[in-house]
């Protein structure tokens, strides 16, 4: 035990020391939101933000999950509303290294719950301990956070004409589905009758509180599914542009699974009228009903909520009944409820239904994970979130807001000049 926890020591190290330079680390970057010109100079800042940034050696304290993960994503989100080769080369870097920071790649350690190796990337933790001592665990949130930039990063090569790039889409294809057969989809962890992905159905999770007894083989929170479901969406679309939909039970699955997650939620969420024109959802942490367990969603899982929602959204073709009106009570939450007012002062509450006044500063900026809903509403980012990229900025640490602001300042010039 004593290596294993030295290897946690040194990854602890290793984050901390993550970037290249002091100075770097306490740099701050700005959108100029009404400035479409800047958009190249923007483009270049956040290649030079992931450049910068040491790639960890492991997932043990969970700097693979957050944040360089979200550094792979940013990029992919930024290609898709405007190409650069430049992208593609450092999400090629990015994937890369988080398969080979995969468990099955590295240590092999034995997952805790499981009992047995497993193609993910576990966390070695004080946190998660039995008997006093770390072990290795992950959960879906974890393992989503680090399966959706490889996934997305299949779905950009999928859409090339390069063919060594195609070649490589369906090879992060195969890698993301072999965590979701072994890991993910497994008895353990996921509710084939109900479609949801679950606590482990063990009591070894309870062992390290994880979760409390009564939530065992439970649905997980909703921004754990949700995540994951962001993850097998991306993988169905890669699926269509490599034609590989002969496979209906898996394809079915994937589909029936999203649908699932999307309904639960919405069985479960309330809608608040807050004037005669206006309403907004409300919906807790979780799906648990006593009063003990009940917890209303805060401001950071509602935000991935949110943006997974978003991810999920064809207002063209509406496969998962995501619609318009839908989404624009979503928004009312953020700006009625969790937004205080005046808007300018840019503070939140801590919990969705306008209550809690102990945001630490790391969750202070994560109201920015709602801003995609500016796409169904202006305010938000006339208002909100583009104000705070423009004057507030974000730190290195944050940076993955930098790129999700250059993608969505990017949707929504182009919304404006297709009207």
């Amino acid at each position: 035990m004593e290596s294993r926890l030295y290897v946690y020591i040194i990854a602890i190290f290793i984050t901390l020391s993550g970037l290249s330079s002091q100075s770097f680390s306490e740099k701050r970057f700005y959108l100029d939101i009404d400035n479409n010109g800047s958009i190249t100079n923007e483009i270049d800042d956040y290649l030079e933000l992931v450049d910068q940034v040491i790639p960890p050696a492991n997932n043990y304290n969970r700097a693979l999950s957050w944040n360089y993960a979200e550094y792979i994503m940013g990029l992919g989100l930024i290609h898709l509303q405007r190409a650069d080769s430049r992208l593609i080369d450092a999400m090629l870097i990015g994937s890369d290294h988080l398969l080979s920071k995969r468990n099955d790649h590295l240590d092999n350690l034995q997952l805790f719950i499981d009992e047995k190796p497993l193609p993910v990337w576990p966390a070695l933790e004080r946190r998660w301990s039995f008997n006093n001592e770390p072990v290795a665990f992950t959960n879906h949130l974890m393992t989503a956070n680090i399966l959706q930039p490889i996934a997305l990063t299949a779905f950009v090569l999928a859409n090339s004409e390069n063919s060594a790039y195609r070649k490589k889409s369906r090879y992060y294809l195969e890698q993301v589905e072999k965590v979701l057969n072994e890991y993910s989809f497994s008895n353990l962890w996921f509710d084939e009758i109900n479609k949801l992905f679950i606590h482990a159905n063990s009591s070894r999770i309870s062992q390290i509180n994880e979760i409390s007894e009564e939530k065992i083989g439970k649905p997980t929170s909703y921004n754990r599914n949700f995540m994951m479901a962001t993850v097998l969406y991306l993988v169905l679309e890669t699926k269509k542009i490599h034609k590989e939909t002969d496979n209906n039970i898996i394809i079915d699955r994937y589909k029936n699974t999203i649908s699932s997650i999307i309904n639960n939620f919405k069985k479960d969420i309330q809608i608040i009228d807050y004037d005669i024109n206006n309403k907004y959802l409300l919906w807790n942490f979780d799906n648990s009903k006593t009063s003990d367990q009940a917890q209303t969603e805060d401001i950071f899982h509602g935000g991935l909520v949110a943006l997974s929602l978003m991810i999920l959204f064809d207002d063209k073709n509406d496969y998962f009944n995501i619609n318009q009106s839908f989404l624009h009570s979503l928004s009312n939450t953020y700006l009625l409820a969790l937004q205080k007012s005046p808007p300018a002062k840019l503070e939140f509450f801590e919990y969705i239904d306008g209550t809690g006044d102990n945001l630490s500063e790391q969750r202070r900026v994560s109201n920015l994970f709602w801003c995609e809903l500016s796409l169904v509403n202006k305010a938000i980012w006339e208002e909100s979130c583009g104000v705070q990229l423009e004057n507030e900025g974000v730190s290195v640490r944050d940076g993955f807001f930098l790129a999700s602001g250059i993608a969505l300042k990017i949707k929504l010039a182009r919304m404006i000049s297709d009207n």
